[in-house]
């Protein structure tokens, strides 16, 4: 609420979203997937490969992803079925293809209505066609369904090697914490007033995000105790982008970089609210 009156609802709301979006793009991806909104799985998909951090890159995703398969097959082709019941790892997998089925005859028996489920728009079939399907459209209809799965759990098993996401309450909260403007630290020299004989100076440096700087005041966002402070921006004599250490899995690169993005190279930000 402080950041909002400062900044504005808007900006504040966009920007706490960002950082939460970024990170989670896989994740919305697999949700549209499932609910079948191929639009938005293919806009949510392309933004991830461009802005979501990776903890591999993509070859190393894919021959996880075979790696994985083939030792699934080979277990259950020695111990059986219920092989799968003894790898943790598949835990989501199947959770994701319960899900998969599940949502696949829900929108069988309650087709979906808006575009935004079809790559193209469905064409309007004649009252006399409705009434049933051929054995050749059955089996069509199967194989189609068949094949989204086994692309679905390659898909979901993909995002599990790629990207190293969390869904605990702490990262999550931890995620909503960081602003969408890099620290800085803060170099501030206190300058005696007129009045004041002693005519010292004090220096003090904290990490802080700028909110807003005008030729009067810069409006700072304390790290640590997130408060704000109004600083006369004649005092701010230096200020310089670092890292937090917490935060520098989130710089990873992408799957897919563009020429010349390239992630600068940061100092830590060790520096915290002391008098100099």
């Amino acid at each position: 609420m402080t950041i909002s009156t400062t900044v504005g609802a808007i900006s504040t709301l966009l920007g706490t979203m960002i950082p939460i979006l970024s990170a989670y793009l896989p994740v919305l991806t697999l949700f549209f997937a499932a609910i079948r909104s191929w639009r938005s799985a293919l806009l949510a998909g392309f933004a991830a490969l461009l802005v979501s951090p990776a903890q591999a890159t993509f070859s190393e995703a894919i021959d996880g992803v075979f790696e994985q398969f083939t030792s699934v097959v080979s277990g259950i082709g020695a111990q059986g079925p219920g092989y799968v019941l003894t790898r943790w790892d598949l835990f989501w997998v199947v959770l994701y293809a319960l899900a998969w089925v599940g949502v696949g005859l829900a929108l069988q028996k309650w087709p979906p209505s808006g575009y935004a489920f079809y790559f193209l728009e469905p064409e309007e079939e004649p009252e006399e066609k409705r009434g049933g399907s051929s054995g050749a459209a059955v089996f069509a209809k199967a194989l189609l369904s068949l094949t989204l799965f086994v692309g679905g759990s390659f898909a979901f098993m993909f995002v599990q090697h790629a990207y190293a996401m969390t869904f605990n309450l702490t990262h999550l909260s931890h995620t909503a914490r960081l602003p969408w403007m890099p620290p800085e630290e803060i170099t501030v020299e206190n300058n005696a007033s007129e009045d004041d004989e002693s005519e010292n100076e004090e220096t003090t440096r904290q990490v802080a995000y700028v909110l807003s700087v005008s030729e009067e005041w810069t409006v700072l966002l304390d790290e640590e105790s997130r408060t704000i402070s109004y600083v006369p921006s004649s005092e701010v004599t230096e200020r310089r982008v670092c890292e937090l250490p917490a935060t520098t899995t989130a710089h990873d690169p992408p799957l897919i970089k563009l020429k010349g993005a390239e992630r600068p190279n940061l100092d830590d930000c060790e520096v915290e609210n002391h008098n100099m």
